[in-house]
């Protein structure tokens, strides 16, 4: 399935200002309600935002290294690839089954404050000036590295959705998080 890439942009620009929106909001909760579990062993919701920033220290450099990089001609249409496509829907909410994080990336028990707020909200920034930089590039051609391995690249467009989608994915379970 082939995409326009405008209106492609466009929907994961309107997922990052949503994001932006929710973590302004959590930002009025006082800190016993981001640091409260839900049950003995879930997240909280600042450790639902840590985790998202350590994927975003890894991915937003790799996007943008790859744009960077990438001296080809730029193109209107995306092409998810099949790993891709498949990876970024097991991101969406949508997805209700569970994926347990890589030791690495799971942050319960990190003392944690609202500095994690405000890195998740400067990587957000980013996002949305990699999603610009997008128009000149093309989507399908220019490839990232991912976090479980080296040995495979998935399409900037396929990295794109993956990232956004799993920080909808937590953004959720933050907001949960709060609400106890």
């Amino acid at each position: 399935m082939i995409v326009s890439k405008s209106e492609f942009i466009s929907e994961l620009q309107q997922y990052t200002q949503s994001h932006i929106l929710a973590v302004q909001k959590l930002e009025t909760a006082s800190d016993e309600a981001l640091q409260a579990r839900p049950q003995l062993n879930a997240w909280n919701a600042l450790e639902c935002i840590e985790h998202l920033n350590q994927y975003g220290r890894y991915y937003i450099p790799e996007m943008s290294t790859a744009i960077a990089n990438y001296k080809g001609k730029a193109s209107d249409e995306f092409k998810p690839g099949l790993l891709g496509n498949y990876f970024a829907q097991m991101m969406l909410p949508s997805h209700t089954k569970k994926i347990k994080s890589m030791k690495s990336y799971n942050p319960i028990g990190k003392q944690l404050g609202r500095e994690v707020l405000v890195e998740f909200l400067r990587q957000q920034q980013e996002l949305l000036v990699i999603l610009q930089k997008c128009e000149q590039v093309n989507l399908t051609k220019v490839k990232c590295n991912i976090s479980l391995t080296k040995l495979l690249k998935l399409r900037l467009g396929d990295t794109l959705r993956v990232v956004i989608y799993h920080n909808a994915r937590h953004m959720l379970q933050a907001q949960k998080a709060l609400e106890g």
